[in-house]
């Protein structure tokens, strides 16, 4: 059941994001600020460098670049921890918060939780496609 509902909010936030106003922000606007695939290779080069990553980290990460895809590459992303922890395959929530905390130590993300359950802890990512740490 909770797979379903994580997979539910995703679907509705893309569903969402179909119904925005055209002339507020173009796909091709976007693109011109953020180039996923530049980023990825970025990413990688970093990735490589840093011998204190490991799988869980990439996969939180990965998760958390699906959801700032999703939201059109728009910073700040709002995210909860079960979501996350479900779509990245971690089960532990310490894991999840030492990776949360490394990653924002390290500088992929800046992460700034929340402690009341009902309101998302906010992420932003960085751009890595041209020059390292560059918000957008």
């Amino acid at each position: 059941m909770k797979h379903n509902n994580c997979i539910n909010s995703v679907n509705e936030v893309l569903v969402g994001a179909k119904k925005e106003n055209p002339l507020r922000s173009s796909p091709f606007q976007i693109q011109q600020k953020m180039k996923p695939i530049k980023h990825l290779t970025g990413l990688f080069d970093r990735l490589i460098e840093d011998q204190a990553i490991y799988p869980t980290h990439i996969s939180l990460y990965f998760s958390l670049f699906q959801y700032w895809n999703i939201n059109r590459f728009q910073n700040p992303i709002s995210i909860t921890r079960e979501e996350m922890m479900l779509i990245s395959k971690i089960g532990s929530r310490a894991t999840y918060h030492k990776c949360m905390r490394e990653l924002n130590d390290k500088g992929y993300i800046k992460y700034e939780p929340t402690f009341n359950p009902f309101k998302g802890s906010s992420v932003l990512l960085f751009n890595f496609s041209e020059e390292e740490g560059v918000e957008l």
